[in-house]
């Protein structure tokens, strides 16, 4: 099992802008420095993985997102935009550049979530990925 927290502004992925030539960037111009930050804590000083995954993956994400000012006391769940399935595709990206697993396809397992800070949490991301074999295993008694 892997598991990081990465502190920052989570940023989405997935809307493109045609810039003339045939060429597509991402509109998010906050991706970039997103998708570095993921990368860089799950690579160690070398550039190497902190861990590989072959095979049947399951991925948690617990995205962590800016509190709004208006929000005293309660915590409601977040239903605004950034998208989650954008928000994930990022994280999974960045995760394939590292080298943790050889592409985003073999996830085929996922629980993702999305939520407003806590007054003074850190925003950011959680994530957890391992063999789906070992979270069935986890998870065999749990009754759904």
């Amino acid at each position: 099992m892997f598991s990081v927290f990465i502190p920052g502004n989570p940023a989405t992925q997935g809307s493109k802008r045609h810039v003339g030539g045939g060429v597509l960037v991402d509109s998010n111009k906050s991706l970039p420095l997103w998708r570095n930050d993921v990368r860089a804590r799950c690579i160690d000083a070398n550039g190497q993985p902190l861990a590989r995954f072959d095979g049947p993956i399951f991925l948690s994400v617990d995205f962590v997102l800016k509190r709004p000012k208006s929000l005293k006391k309660q915590t409601p769940h977040h239903t605004k935009r950034p998208d989650i399935s954008k928000l994930a595709r990022a994280v999974e990206d960045a995760i394939t550049s590292a080298g943790i697993w050889k592409d985003d396809s073999c996830v085929c397992r996922s629980y993702v979530t999305k939520r407003y800070a806590e007054p003074g949490e850190q925003t950011g991301c959680e994530v957890t990925v391992m063999p789906v074999k070992d979270h069935e295993e986890k998870h065999a008694n749990t009754v759904h």
